[in-house]
Order: C-alpha cells, then structure tokens, then sequence
C-alpha cells in the first residue's frame, strides 16, 4: 500500500469515526441526557458547563429506595461518561482532521532509501525481481520489508552476501541513517524455482533471509564518509 493509498484510508476512516460521534450526540439529545444548549464546536476546545446546583439532602430511605439512588446515580454518571466520550472523539477529530497528521510518521528519505536499494538489486544479473513495503505509524515504527527473487542457477551464498551488502552501503550513505525513530530493514531472498505467491510472505520458502544495518565504525571502514546533504 503506498503512502497516498494509507492515508487516504485513514481519512475515510477518521470521516467515519466523526459521522458516528455526530449520530451519537444526536442521540443523547433525543433521550433527554445532553444539554442541548451546550455545543461542541468542530475545531475549537468546547466551552465550559455551568457547575450544577448541589442536591438537597435526601431523607434516608429503606434498602429498596436506596437501590433507586444509587441507580439513579449510576444513571447519571453514565450519561456524564457519554458526553466526555463524544467530547473526546471530537477531540481526537479535530487533530486528525486539521492536517496535524500526527500518526503518518511517513518519511520521504526512507522510501526514497527502499528504491535506491530495490533498484541497485534488480541490478544484479542474478535477480530477476525484488520489491519492498514501508509500514509506518505511531504504533509500528519504520518497518520496512524487501524480497528478492533471484535465478536458480546462481551461486546462493555469494549473491546473498552481495544484496546484504548493496543494501547496507545503500543505507549508510543515506540521510534515513541518521534518523532516531525505530526502524526495522528486514529482507527475504527466494529463488525463481520456488518463488512466493504475489503478496505472500512465505519464510519457509525463502533461500535466505536477514537484517539490514551496519554500525559507524563498520560503515566507516568499508562504505566510507557519510554524506552530509542529499
């Protein structure tokens, strides 16, 4: 899924949330357990309610009237936890809907990393396709996944020594390395005679399968100077 097709997901979805916070005020009106007169606006922090006046002293009653209070007040607190529920989903909306896109975390260094790497594999004579997903959000970090596929009749180990390396080069001397947000570069390697169904991550196919990422001293060595501008 690309990053336009996600958010755009993400937007129907928020519109949604918001058209079902609206049908649940509606609600609360109709019953008789929202003041009418208080209004949430769409993008502002909703005013203040009035501070209700105290209740009068209530005589004691038997345990049957008592079990009425306290539904009563059962009811009441309910009906108090309803109203911060929609006042927090407009809340929510507000943030998601004002362009704050807090919960993208979508980096264009990072994908633009995924194609150089995809690109310099399909290089190699041995691979005959690769391909990668970028996942990112609050929740899940920078995950990023690649797959190749490369010809049965090549030497496995050295072309898998030779993408790890590709990869980790690629990494190195992009500006994505300088980024502190968790990220993750996993890759699988198939071979054309036992590929993965089209979507399919079939591990137990694959003819090789590891991390990327290399640590200064060791990108230093081998790579050399990390660029200081794009």
């Amino acid at each position: 899924m690309t990053p336009d097709e996600w958010l755009a997901d993400f937007e129907a979805k928020a519109a949604e949330l918001q058209r079902h916070a609206v049908a649940f005020r509606r609600n609360l009106e109709e019953a008789g357990q929202l003041d009418t007169d208080v209004s949430v606006p769409a993008f502002r922090t909703p005013e203040p309610r009035k501070p209700m006046p105290r209740p009068a002293p209530v005589p004691p009653r038997t345990a049957r009237g008592s079990l009425r209070s306290r539904e009563a007040g059962g009811s009441g607190l309910s009906a108090a936890r309803r109203v911060a529920g929609v006042v927090g989903l407009v809340v929510l909306l507000v943030g998601l809907l004002s362009g704050c896109n807090l919960f993208v975390q979508y980096y264009e260094d990072v994908d633009e990393l995924c194609k150089k790497i995809v690109a310099d594999w399909k290089a190699q004579a041995e691979v005959v396709d690769a391909s990668y997903v970028y996942v990112h959000g609050i929740d899940s970090g920078q995950q990023i996944d690649f797959d190749a596929i490369v010809r049965a009749e090549s030497d496995t180990a050295e072309v898998l020594v030779r993408l790890e390396d590709i990869a980790n080069r690629d990494y190195w001397l992009s500006m994505a390395y300088d980024r502190e947000d968790r990220k993750s570069f996993q890759y699988v390697v198939y071979s054309s005679d036992n590929p993965p169904v089209k979507g399919e991550v079939a591990v137990s196919k694959s003819i090789g399968q590891g991390d990327i990422g290399v640590s200064p001293k060791v990108g230093l060595e081998k790579y050399g100077p990390r660029p200081t501008t794009k």
